[in-house]
């Protein structure tokens, strides 16, 4: 350990009063105030939960003005107020998962899906869809994989898979980038988009995840 490492271990905290929906609660043992924003019934089994999607997924827009959760009863992606936390309205998207869903780290008002062989555009206020691309040499739909993190942060680019390869799309250029044929989870795009991080389970991943990254620097 080194000189000063504190470990903090919380257990057994105070559940206090439960408050209602939208209601706010003080916890002594955090310092801080917790407000509930979603109710949910339980169903006598596993209890419905009312959720953000993914850890590596963003549920808040760009500005925090909006709040995407994912409620497992209704099997839909629900569009919140980031600053009431009223529900707005679900959302008609249909991403190849229900964590594959990115909103634009600049612009509040659109997100990115694939849906199928499409990438989607979606403006949120107005609930309107935008193919950015189709994606032909796909026998069946694309997706981010089982182990989907985020795209570039400038919403650019963006690491897939399908059929048995992985590829990275750019969206500026409308270009496929990096496409391999292989087996396993698409490359992830760092937050600069000029480097992709690929894991793989074969002989010389290391050569396998060089070649994206050098792809990926031609611009």
């Amino acid at each position: 350990m080194c000189a000063g490492f504190i470990v903090l271990i919380v257990t057994g905290a105070a559940p206090g009063a439960r408050c209602g929906t939208l209601g706010r609660a003080w916890r002594s043992r955090f310092g801080t105030t917790i407000r509930r924003i979603t109710a949910v019934a339980p169903d006598g089994g596993n209890a419905p939960v009312i959720k953000p999607m993914y850890s590596t997924i963003s549920a808040w827009n760009a500005d925090e003005s909006r709040l995407i959760l994912f409620s497992v009863a209704a099997g839909e992606h629900q569009l919140y107020d980031g600053k009431t936390y009223r529900l707005i309205k679900a959302l008609d998207i249909s991403p190849a998962d229900i964590e594959q869903v990115y909103w634009h780290t600049s612009h509040p008002d659109i997100l990115f899906y694939v849906d199928g062989k499409d990438l989607i555009r979606y403006h949120v206020g107005a609930g309107t869809k935008e193919v950015v691309t189709t994606f032909d040499f796909c026998s069946g739909g694309a997706s981010a994989g089982s182990d989907p993190l985020f795209m570039s942060w400038d919403s650019n680019r963006i690491g897939l898979t399908c059929d048995e390869q992985v590829f990275i799309y750019d969206i500026g250029q409308n270009t496929v980038l990096a496409r391999k044929e292989l087996d396993e989870n698409p490359a992830q795009v760092a937050p600069s988009g000029t480097l992709a991080f690929l894991t793989a389970q074969r002989a010389q991943p290391q050569r396998h995840a060089r070649r994206v990254w050098e792809r990926l620097g031609q611009r």
